[in-house]
């Protein structure tokens, strides 16, 4: 997946940061320093975290340099060998931005970064004696980092945290929840940091237990270039993240083999009351195995309407419903934009996505194949109201889609064919799949076959271009999403190009800045095509309608009130 030009600003952030830096503003520590540091230089560095973090709270201090290597939260200078505090985490302080992977002592140049060659790690491992698959760690501290209190200006970048083991009661400090980071009122910027290893469960039902990798609690963080790995997460779910009352953005992010094995599930992640954007994520080989049907192996929302963009769920699991992403309770109305789901398996029903009677997907310019299920609609299973435009169901088993009158699908393929305006059933020719390549090959009957007002508009401003009235302009590669064909046959709606089905565009000449409901072409919406949505009123024909904004086969009220909510030029 190509990186996205919101990911690209954000990472500007450290860039502005830094430069702001100012003389004796910055904090260093590196485990290998001598005792009794100040912390004002890589010669006289803190040998412990905790230490520079309490200077940091008490003012004037932007931001803290740390050096590779292995820091634990229950050390300081006063306690050089540890307390074995589990209460014990790293909280980050407002107003500071905490940097790993520096060179450090020795080194030519100790400001030198890579945060592959020189590792920092944040561990809870208090006693420096785990063993794998989570063995000997009942001494761990209950979260590795906290945030709780701080804003966007609070930036953690750069760090490996592992080995925190949430498996305390809730009440009154949260011990179940977290293990990795605990962020509570809170909003910071994390930053390429690992989530890796840590476990947040308690089986006691009242004290749950959620979020291995990161739980949020009325919190809106930025996760930004993340990894959660191998993340285990209780029975309130969320191996590799947990959102409570929370609406974080999470862009270009990895979630990659971690599991929920008691009653919920979103082993990725769990979404409660919460409403993430997720842009750019992969998520991969996650397990929600509970016993109890727990449900969604990439992604569970309950009560939440995540808008999810440009992603990949590949390979995630279940033994209930949803094994790339499951959608339950009322006010679940979750979007999906240019997403790929390919070999998701459900024990239950919907091997790729599953919904019930009170949720409302929409899925968008989204590929669906290769998916399993052991019920019904090995694609996408719904027993409540859906939407499906432009996208791809394809080679999925048992059968692609499964859901009754409420499951509107237009302008996509399916194969086996489905009910609504400009379906088709034929093989959509995806250039290699059995290696895993699920774009269009030349010639695809897909091409050019969609509708345009079936893309959302970029209310987001995805491409950072100041056109919040046109469609949304990339595929899932980042690639222009409007393409104008060199063969000039368009069997789908739309002008003066055509979108194609699924998450990937055929690339021809790109076209920028199509305008939702401009019908003449001009760039705005106005007078002119006002009139041609009243030249078209009524029932539509065959072929393209492109004055039926709302593609229900009739230009009618509906239509008009649209076009009047988009007038004027495009801001």
């Amino acid at each position: 997946m190509a990186k996205t030009t919101i990911t690209a600003i954000a990472l500007m952030m450290i860039l502005i940061l830094t430069a702001a830096v100012q003389a004796g503003s910055v904090l260093y520590v590196d485990d290998d320093a001598l005792p009794e540091g100040d912390g004002t230089s890589w010669n006289s560095a803190f040998r412990f975290l905790q230490d520079a973090l309490t200077e940091a709270a008490n003012g004037g201090i932007v931001e803290i340099r740390v050096a590779q290597g292995v820091y634990r939260p229950d050390r300081s200078e006063k306690t050089p060998g540890g307390t074995s505090d589990r209460e014990t985490s790293f909280q980050l302080e407002n107003g500071v931005a905490l940097m790993g992977g520096y060179a450090g002592i020795g080194a030519d140049d100790p400001d030198e970064r890579d945060i592959d060659l020189f590792e920092t790690m944040l561990s809870g491992d208090l006693l420096g004696d785990d063993l794998p698959k989570f063995g000997n760690n009942d001494e761990n501290s209950f979260h590795v980092v906290t945030a709780s209190a701080t804003d966007g200006s609070t930036v953690l970048a750069g760090f490996t945290i592992t080995a925190g083991h949430a498996n305390g009661p809730v009440f009154p400090e949260n011990w179940s929840r977290g293990a990795g980071m605990f962020n509570e009122q809170a909003a910071p910027t994390i930053i390429e940091c690992t989530f890796i290893e840590n476990k947040a469960v308690n089986v006691v039902p009242q004290n749950g237990g959620a979020g291995g990798g990161m739980y949020n609690l009325n919190s809106d963080p930025q996760v930004i270039q993340c990894q959660f790995i191998r993340n285990v997460g209780g029975p309130g779910g969320g191996g590799g993240m947990r959102n409570s009352g929370s609406d974080p953005l999470v862009i270009d992010c990895t979630f990659y083999q971690n599991g929920v094995f008691v009653n919920f599930g979103g082993a990725g992640m769990n979404n409660f009351q919460s409403n993430p954007l997720i842009i750019g994520c992969l998520f991969l080989e996650n397990i929600s195995d509970t016993g109890t049907h727990g449900h969604g192996g990439g992604l569970r929302n309950q009560s939440s309407t995540p808008i999810v963009i440009n992603c990949v769920f590949k390979n995630n699991s279940t033994d209930g419903c949803g094994g790339g992403m499951s959608s339950v309770g009322n006010d679940t109305d979750p979007v999906i934009i240019n997403c790929l789901f390919v070999g998701n398996e459900a024990d239950l029903d919907g091997g790729a996505m599953c919904s019930n009677h009170t949720s409302e997907p929409q899925v968008i310019n989204c590929t669906v194949t290769a998916n399993i299920s052991g019920g019904d609609g090995g694609g996408l299973r719904t027993s409540g109201t859906a939407s499906v435009s432009n996208s791809i169901f394809w080679n999925n088993f048992p059968n692609q889609l499964s859901g009754g009158e409420t499951l509107s699908v237009k302008y996509s393929t399916v194969q086996g064919g489905w009910f609504g305006i400009g379906n088709i059933d034929t093989d959509p020719m995806f250039i290699d799949p059995k290696n895993g390549d699920y774009r269009l090959s030349s010639g695809s009957p897909a091409i050019d076959a969609g509708n345009n007002w079936g893309v959302p508009i970029d209310s987001l401003d995805f491409d950072v271009d100041g056109l919040l009235c046109e469609l949304f302009p990339v595929d899932l590669d980042g690639n222009p999403r409007f393409n104008a064909d060199e063969a000039d046959f368009d069997p789908g709606c739309g002008v003066p190009v055509v979108v194609d089905m699924g998450a990937y565009e055929y690339q021809f000449d790109p076209v920028e800045n199509v305008i939702f409901a401009d019908l003449n072409i001009d760039g705005a919406v106005g007078v002119k095509d006002l009139l041609i949505l009243l030249g078209n009123w009524g029932l539509c024909g065959k072929g393209c309608c492109l004055a039926d904004l709302d593609i229900n086969g009739n230009v009618g009220v509906t239509d008009l009130l649209v076009l009047l909510g988009n007038w004027g030029p495009c801001p």
